[in-house]
């Protein structure tokens, strides 16, 4: 039997490179003479270097640069000096995960940290940039990376304002006169698989911001600052961002990145699949294992679980996805959805208690499939 294994992170409980592992285990207990190979997958969040480093031959530049509150922190990126190509995490220096939970606080934090990385990088000769975007701690709009990169977000009277979430309402104006040209031809696509707007409902500070420790007074105020700021992108004839799928993700970094940059949103999933080789080992695999925390109706709307899926449909194999949890609303029949959908619990269990014994829960069910298909393969 030969198996893929291509998951994603569960977040809270393991990272993609453990939950790999688990099925590993999991496959081999139950066929000791399996051909296995896994693929390092990211959605274009935490793990997306990882991504990169493992698939291809990359310099890895460690550079001094500032965390989400503006504290000095090092962080690093990924040159390909042949390709003139650069590969930027934006968690890197400008993640959730570098806060402690009482820090969080997306109206005051910011993305500046990640555009020094970005403008290191084209100093460095990077002519394209891919920034993978995803568990961001702020609600910016892309606006520290701006900064960053030589933007002077201006007042009414001319001042220069701090850009964080809380400030958007303030700004007037964004001079581009001090941006190198560098910077200005350089290509940044922007790897992510949210499908949310910029404001609204559905858009960034409605859906992510609570989690980034924003309260419902500076939520209003954020909201309020986003609708300004598309008034401010229309005044200066920037790219119309108001009803683009994707402008919300990471706090409004890529809408303000398309907007300021012409900037281009990607499947970071697809990116992922693309550059680990999945593709071309599904010409000879049985079976694709797969999986994440929490399936529901956005899994089958472009993120990873749902590319890995269709992809290995395409050449007619079959896809068994394994979650921490599963949303009763998922259609079974979409086409995006694995042929086999199963949570890791099995009976009552608490919450910790999963997270606890989430590697040994995976490694289990996982073992549990490989039997019964056994018999049919």
């Amino acid at each position: 039997m030969k198996v893929l294994i291509a998951t994603d992170k569960f977040k809270g409980a393991m990272d993609n490179f453990q939950a790999s592992s688990a099925m590993r285990k999991g496959v081999l207990r139950a066929c000791p003479d399996a051909e296995i190979t896994t693929f390092s997958l990211s959605d274009g969040g935490e793990g997306f270097l990882e991504l990169f480093r493992r698939a291809k031959e990359l310099v890895e530049i460690r550079a001094e640069t500032f965390d989400p509150l503006g504290r000095k922190i090092e962080a690093s990126f990924l040159y390909d000096n042949k390709q003139q190509e650069a590969v930027v995490e934006l968690a890197s220096a400008s993640g959730l995960m570098l806060l402690a939970e009482e820090e969080r606080c997306c109206a005051e934090a910011n993305t500046f940290g990640s555009g020094i990385l970005i403008r290191k990088a084209i100093e460095s000769g990077a002519k394209r940039i891919i920034l993978g975007l995803g568990g961001s701690a702020s609600n910016d709009a892309g606006l520290g990376i701006a900064k960053a990169l030589g933007v002077k977000i201006l007042s009414g009277n001319g001042e220069e304002i701090k850009p964080c979430g809380k400030n958007l309402s303030k700004i007037h104006k964004l001079d581009f006169s001090q941006v190198p040209d560098s910077v200005k031809k350089a290509e940044i696509l922007l790897a992510c698989d949210v499908q949310n707007p910029f404001t609204g409902p559905e858009g960034a500070v409605n859906v992510y911001s609570e989690q980034k420790g924003a309260n419902e007074c500076e939520r209003e105020r954020m909201e309020y600052g986003m609708k300004h700021l598309l008034e401010v992108f229309k005044k200066e004839e920037r790219t119309d961002i108001s009803n683009l799928e994707g402008a919300g993700a990471a706090g409004g970094c890529s809408g303000g990145l398309v907007a300021l940059f012409d900037a281009k949103i990607v499947s970071g999933a697809e990116l992922a699949v693309e550059y680990s080789g999945f593709v071309g080992a599904l010409g000879s695999a049985d079976l694709v294992l797969t999986g994440e925390g929490s399936f529901d109706k956005q899994s089958l709307r472009g993120k990873l679980v749902s590319i890995v899926t269709k992809v290995a449909h395409r050449y007619g194999v079959p896809v068994a996805g394994f979650f921490g949890k599963i949303d009763p609303d998922v259609d079974p029949l979409d086409v995006s959805c694995p042929d086999f959908c199963g949570a890791l619990g099995a009976g009552p269990i608490s919450l910790k208690e999963s997270v606890e014994r989430s590697q040994e829960l995976l490694e289990a069910r996982v073992l549990e499939v490989i039997k019964l298909l056994k018999r049919f393969v």
